[in-house]
């Protein structure tokens, strides 16, 4: 029987936070700029720079639409979305919670950028539009709007507004199968832990399975093709993420 070797990892010191992982809230920023890092934000009216992530303007919770990897960008009071609408200017337009917009320009992906899979970013474009169009910070008029093109200022690294609950989950007991073959064994799951999913580097969601009540899970993974995965532990308010590397 082939000795399958467990490595035991503490959730909080090896977890990343710079992956997008499919639906969620998030922070976006972009640290390409000759104006310094500059963070997502938004004043009620328009997509705005700031230059930190203390308020809560410059979270978005990205809501599925429906089809896969497609969303709308929601602002953190709920009340609008993104539109990819101008070249130098992305306003917050209505939006009921509960009813995504399916409109070409107010659906957008969330694309890695190649070569960045170590340390990710990201473009995030509208797929449904005649021509993409690319999120963007532009550096002389210090505004938000979109590119046709994909270059560095297109590109931005996403971080969960989520970081890990210490108290929430149980970081001493959780044990993980990595590298993988056909099956993802996970060991010393807490109760507190209610779902466990597989996603692609995209963030497209590939596996997902309840755990609530469990201990133990084996996830076959004979569908995965050889290379890094991210494996999600979701509880009730928050979660945290690592990577998996299949054979």
């Amino acid at each position: 029987m082939k000795k399958i070797t467990f490595i035991l990892f503490l959730l909080s010191a090896t977890f990343t936070y710079a992956q997008f992982t499919g639906a969620g809230e998030y922070y976006l920023l972009n640290n390409f700029t000759t104006n310094g890092v500059v963070y997502l934000s938004h004043d009620g009216d328009k997509a705005v720079r700031a230059t930190s992530n203390s308020a809560d303007a410059t979270k978005f919770t990205f809501v599925s639409t429906g089809n896969t990897n497609e969303y709308n960008i929601v602002v953190h009071t709920n009340d609008g979305i993104l539109r990819a609408n101008s070249t130098s200017e992305i306003p917050v337009v209505s939006y009921t919670p509960g009813s995504p917009s399916t409109s070409n320009p107010n659906v957008w992906d969330v694309q890695l950028v190649p070569g960045t899979e170590s340390d990710p970013t990201y473009n995030i474009i509208t797929p449904k539009t005649s021509t993409p169009r690319y999120l963007v910070y532009n550096n002389n008029t210090d505004a938000i709007g979109y590119s046709g093109s994909n270059f560095t200022r297109t590109q931005w690294i996403i971080t969960s507004t989520n970081p890990l609950s210490n108290e929430e989950f149980d970081q001493s007991s959780i044990f993980v199968s990595n590298p993988i073959n056909n099956s993802i064994n996970i060991k010393g799951l807490s109760s507190n832990i209610n779902k466990v999913e597989v996603f692609n580097i995209v963030g497209k969601s590939l596996i997902s399975a309840e755990t609530k009540g469990l201990s133990v899970l084996n996830l076959d993974a004979t569908s995965l093709s050889s290379g890094i995965y991210i494996l999600k532990f979701i509880g009730a308010n928050t979660f945290a993420t690592r990577k998996i590397v299949k054979r």
